[in-house]
């Protein structure tokens, strides 16, 4: 199991994502780390996003424009939990 990318995601490492683009202009991106052993990930989804809406404290940094960028710290004691961001699409 590796990183890699599908279609606009973009993972630096293993990982388990679904996004749902939602009617009112936001969208979700769900992530999990079912190996629960990573402690650093990138994920790039190449999808216009206007802002951050929420985001769980894993997530050290999330950068928004005409890609969004989310990287996030240690995973390994969410115990495979998914973590979830809202976002607001451009």
């Amino acid at each position: 199991w590796f990183g890699g990318s599908v279609g606009p995601l973009v993972a630096d490492a293993p990982c388990s994502v679904m996004v749902t683009e939602h009617g009112d202009g936001t969208a979700t991106v769900c992530v999990s780390d079912p190996m629960r052993m990573r402690t650093s990930l990138t994920l790039t989804w190449n999808r216009a996003v206007a802002s951050v809406v929420s985001k769980p404290t894993t997530v050290t940094s999330a950068t928004a424009g005409a890609s969004l960028r989310l990287v996030f710290g240690d995973l390994s004691g969410t115990r495979g939990a998914t973590q979830t961001i809202k976002v607001r699409l451009s």
